[in-house]
């Protein structure tokens, strides 16, 4: 979609480890960016030789998720690109909303745009979170 204004690059080189994905416009006009994409999960893949996943606590997801606020800031300005985003894709079960306070605190002194996007298991989880059943004290009409 942006090839017609930008450079689009994933998984470039820049300083010491590997941006996601780096947007580069050909017009100067134009606003440059990082995005670093980062996801939580429940669990971690099992380990080569044995069939038994890790779980992942809340605190080492959060933990994880703010590790690339730091990360994000540093591709930015390495750089010299005009603007930085982290994307945290939660797969956890469960609306654990904290993931996503973290990184917004944490990213605020950086000029970094934190945004967590929960993952649902189900459709019915889903409507259920975006669309709670009002309290029984609200009159339905």
């Amino acid at each position: 979609k942006y090839s017609g204004v930008a450079r689009v690059k994933a998984e470039t080189v820049i300083g010491h480890g590997r941006a996601d994905i780096v947007l580069t416009p050909m017009k100067a006009s134009l606003t440059s960016a990082v995005l670093e994409l980062k996801v939580t999960r429940d669990f971690l893949t099992p380990q080569p030789g044995t069939v038994t996943p890790t779980p992942c606590s809340l605190k080492e997801n959060i933990e994880w998720a703010m590790s690339g606020v730091s990360q994000t800031a540093a591709y930015r300005d390495d750089e010299a690109l005009d603007a930085a985003y982290l994307c945290v894709y939660d797969f956890c079960a469960g609306n654990h909303e904290e993931i996503g306070k973290a990184i917004e605190e944490a990213a605020i002194p950086y000029s970094v745009l934190a945004k967590r996007y929960w993952i649902t298991a189900s459709h019915k989880e889903h409507r259920a979170n975006r669309y709670p059943n009002p309290p029984d004290d609200v009159d339905v009409v």
